[in-house]
C-alpha cells in the first residue's frame, strides 16, 4: 500500500501543477487586461519577488496535487462504506486545501474571504461527489442487471 500511495503522490505532482498554472493563465487571461500574473501579487509580495513566489506557489500546488492523487487511494478501500469513505477524503482535501490556498493568497485573509473560500471548497467538493456517486451507480446497477439481480 506504501507504494501505491507513493506513485499516485508522484502522478499527482505534476498534474496538481499543471491545474495551478493553467488557473493563473485563465485568470490573468480573463483579468490581467494583457498581463500574465503567475502568483497573486500579495504573495509575491510576501515571498520577496516573483521567482521565489511562483517557486514556492509551484511546489505547494504539486504537493497539493500529491496528496489528491494519494487521497484517490481511499475510494479503493472496500471494506468501508461509500460516505466513511467521503468523509475521511473530504477531511484529507480540506486539512490539504485549506492552508495551502491561505499560505499562497488564493483567499483573501478576511473572515468573509475565508468563508467565501470553505464556501465555494465544499460546493465544489459536493458537486464532484454527487456527479461520482452517480456514475459508480449507474456502474454497479450495469454489473447488477448483467448478473440478473
Amino acid at each position: 500500500m506504501g507504494r501505491k500511495i507513493v506513485l499516485r503522490f508522484l502522478l499527482g505532482f505534476p498534474l496538481g501543477v499543471f491545474i495551478s498554472y493553467t488557473i493563473t493563465f485563465l485568470v490573468s487571461l480573463l483579468l490581467g487586461h494583457g498581463v500574465y500574473y503567475p502568483a497573486v501579487p500579495a504573495l509575491v509580495t510576501l515571498m520577496g519577488g516573483e521567482m521565489a513566489a511562483v517557486s514556492f506557489q509551484y511546489m505547494l500546488s504539486g504537493i497539493l496535487g500529491g496528496i489528491y492523487g494519494a487521497a484517490s487511494l481511499l475510494w479503493g478501500v472496500e471494506r468501508w462504506s461509500y460516505v466513511h469513505k467521503s468523509l475521511i477524503h473530504f477531511t484529507i482535501l480540506s486539512l490539504t486545501m485549506f492552508p495551502i490556498a491561505y499560505v499562497t493568497h488564493w483567499m483573501p485573509h478576511t473572515l468573509g474571504g475565508i468563508l467565501q473560500y470553505i464556501g465555494i471548497f465544499v460546493a465544489l467538493y459536493l458537486i464532484s461527489w454527487a456527479i461520482t456517486y452517480q456514475v459508480r451507480k449507474r456502474e454497479v446497477d450495469e454489473v447488477n442487471s448483467r448478473l440478473g439481480r
